[in-house]
């Protein structure tokens, strides 16, 4: 499910001898002919010896082409009990998480590979008499923290919403409520040029996937994270909830889920852009998904204008209809929108969906789930998705024996490497643990350093002194000091 409260991160003539030897041994390592035609022949310095490298085919390297090795870095211990929702980078290069178990919980990590639960900070699990602290979204600017979402219902019935900030991400406060914040909910929020931009849903959207609650879409501007106005009422609102929000080389750009497509047979997709995170418009483009139960997920922004979004489309009546991972990108920061290239579904699909994407280095990494094929039992499957070309076109990576029976939710960039978050699916489990994956590119190869016509000329000059100063000047004498 969507919501984080349902669950759903290597001597004398011996010593000449020796010294020769390892000459020798220095030579061949380097993979350099000393002697032929029993003399050894020094090449001048003029003279560079013709290379033995093999060119390098244009594009990616082997390295860089093959796929990620896949780590599962959690899945028992204290972080295995909360489901994680927003992440990112903190300014000291630590990951910084926000779980959710019995409680809301930051989780923390310096290389992705190791998470540790901090303990319980009042200042964000604080909430009045039966209810509880949702944390859905984090952003970070000039050193001041904002995570955003909601007091709730322990039902998760009701609620409004409610941001919080930190100095350094374990101890939080929350701000004052305001009228722009009852009976709503944040879900996300960004940092940009203006200071903070949060959406979310206008009415709590509770905790069932159908959003009874939810009347529109939301948003808040906050130039501090610590005072937050609404923005107006609006057309491009109606009928749609915001999940999610990104800073834009133009201003901001949402995307979220239709709760009610108002009798309109191709309802605008649930993606908005702003200027300034108070007045927004619909996009255009995608006319196949973002329907109830079938939102954009994800959107991030790739380099200048591209924005790549993922999450599920619709097949039509005549190829099943069922919902499949798809992807889309915008050229002109979210305000139109193709779809991607992506892999083949098949003679029988499998219905699923994207649930998050990232960039790190030049690729770029989608994540999601698979149910079994139409007409097929078995376990759903986590899925991830990679492109090499800034999300234009996809490849399906090859399915890690971790994938089966799991889902992933999140993935976050780190250095080239990535870090997925999901959960095991097991529906006749009294509970699954909460799962964190790190994929990594395989070390590439250290190169044996390339010797120069000069370091090969000196080498080569010193070895024949060596050998002249023992007598030696042919192939056979060479042998025979080698005790052949």
């Amino acid at each position: 499910m969507r919501r984080l409260v349902t669950g759903a991160r290597r001597w004398f003539r011996r010593r000449e001898l020796a010294l020769m030897l390892a000459a020798a041994v220095f030579a061949v390592a380097v993979g350099v002919g000393l002697i032929a035609g029993g003399f050894l022949k020094v090449a001048q310095p003029s003279q560079s010896p013709p290379s033995s490298r093999v060119p390098a085919s244009p594009g990616l390297t082997p390295h860089a082409a093959g796929p990620y090795q896949w780590t599962l870095a959690s899945s028992t211990g204290d972080a295995s009990a909360y489901s994680i929702g927003p992440v990112l980078r903190h300014s000291d290069g630590s990951l910084l998480a926000v779980g959710f178990g019995q409680q809301v919980r930051v989780v923390t990590s310096t290389d992705g590979r190791s998470w540790t639960v901090e303990p319980a900070d009042p200042g964000l699990v604080a909430a009045v008499a039966n209810h509880l602290s949702l944390v859905t979204g984090m952003a970070e600017q000039d050193g001041q923290l904002v995570a955003v979402g909601a007091t709730a219902f322990d039902d998760i019935s009701s609620g409004d919403a409610r941001a919080w900030t930190s100095a350094d991400g374990l101890r939080w406060q929350a701000v004052p409520t305001t009228k722009g914040m009852t009976d709503a909910e944040m879900e996300a929020v960004t940092a940009g040029p203006n200071g903070f931009v949060a959406v979310g849903s206008d009415g709590f959207p509770g905790g069932n996937t159908q959003l009874p609650g939810a009347r529109g879409a939301a948003a808040w501007v906050s130039l501090d994270g610590h005072s937050w106005t609404r923005a107006p009422s609006q057309t491009s609102f109606e009928g749609a909830v915001m999940f999610g929000v990104a800073s834009t080389s133009t201003g901001y750009v949402a995307w979220g889920e239709i709760h009610d497509p108002g009798g309109s047979s191709v309802p605008p997709p649930p993606i908005w852009t702003s200027s300034d995170g108070l007045h927004w418009d619909r996009s255009i483009g995608i006319a196949d998904a973002g329907g109830p139960g079938d939102p954009i997920t994800s959107v991030v922004v790739v380099t200048g204008n591209r924005l790549v979004a993922v999450g599920a489309r619709q097949l039509p009546e005549s190829a099943g209809g069922w919902a499949v991972p798809a992807a889309w990108l915008s050229d002109d920061d979210g305000r139109t929108w193709k779809l991607a290239v992506t892999p083949d579904i098949g003679p029988v699909p499998s219905a699923g969906g994207l649930r998050d994407v990232a960039v790190s280095g030049p690729d770029l990494l989608a994540i999601g789930r698979l149910e079994a094929p139409q007409g097929q039992t078995g376990p759903s499957s986590a899925l991830a998705w990679r492109s090499t070309d800034q999300g234009a076109s996809w490849v399906a990576l090859p399915a890690e024996s971790s994938f089966a029976g799991a889902i992933m939710e999140r993935v976050f960039g780190i250095d080239g490497a990535y870090v997925a978050f999901g959960s095991a699916d097991d529906p006749n489990a009294l509970s699954n643990p909460n799962l964190i994956w790190l994929a990594e590119r395989p070390a590439a190869p250290t190169p044996t350093p390339a010797m120069s016509s000069e370091v090969f000329s000196y080498a080569g000059f010193h070895l024949y002194r060596i050998y002249a100063k023992l007598g030696i000047t042919s192939r056979a004498q060479l042998h025979a000091a080698l005790g052949g």
